[in-house]
């Protein structure tokens, strides 16, 4: 045992007086910071995970004898490493409006010129064509979209076949 807390109003309060360490009395706060090199991992920490060449600017007298190359932070390793890339894939569809990828997005914080805050867009995967539409609110997809689908069929004389989006509930 290290010390006594009391409970008051929620918290624990470490009693100064019941602290002991082998029989000598020691400051509460001792425990928190023992070196140079935890007070620097402290400071590298409550800074927001700067470099540590940045903390040597900031606070030259605790690096003076210290290197920089020494010190490593394993939450600034795992935050800097980098996800490993999807694989290029060349598996387009072969025919055109086999597939369409479609998504909605919005609201935008300033409407554009007609009101519109909302927009819907449909992508060929085979060709990549796009197709934009602007909407004042998201409901207009119901509408939206069966005319894009009639748009497809008069035009190119093809059904779409597939529709991917993100699950959303959006064309529901």
């Amino acid at each position: 045992m290290i010390g006594l807390a009391r409970a008051k109003a929620s918290l624990y309060y470490l009693d100064g007086s019941s602290v002991q360490e082998s029989k000598e009395q020691v400051q509460p706060r001792s425990c928190l910071v023992q070196s140079n090199k935890d007070r620097i991992l402290l400071y590298h920490s409550r800074f927001g995970h700067p470099s540590f060449s940045t903390i040597r600017v900031m606070f030259p007298a605790l690096l003076r004898s210290l290197n920089v190359k020494d010190f490593q932070c394993s939450v600034c390793e795992l935050a800097k490493h980098k996800r490993v890339t999807y694989p290029s894939s060349n598996k387009r569809n072969l025919f055109p409006f086999s597939l369409i990828h479609s998504d909605v997005w919005g609201p935008t914080t300033v409407p554009n010129i007609s009101g519109a805050q909302w927009f819907i867009l449909f992508v060929d995967d085979c060709t990549r064509v796009v197709w934009l539409f602007l909407m004042k609110h998201k409901s207009e997809v119901s509408t939206i979209f069966p005319s894009f689908y009639n748009m497809i069929k008069t035009q190119f004389g093809v059904e779409i076949k597939r529709l991917r989006s993100d699950n959303a509930k959006d064309f529901f």
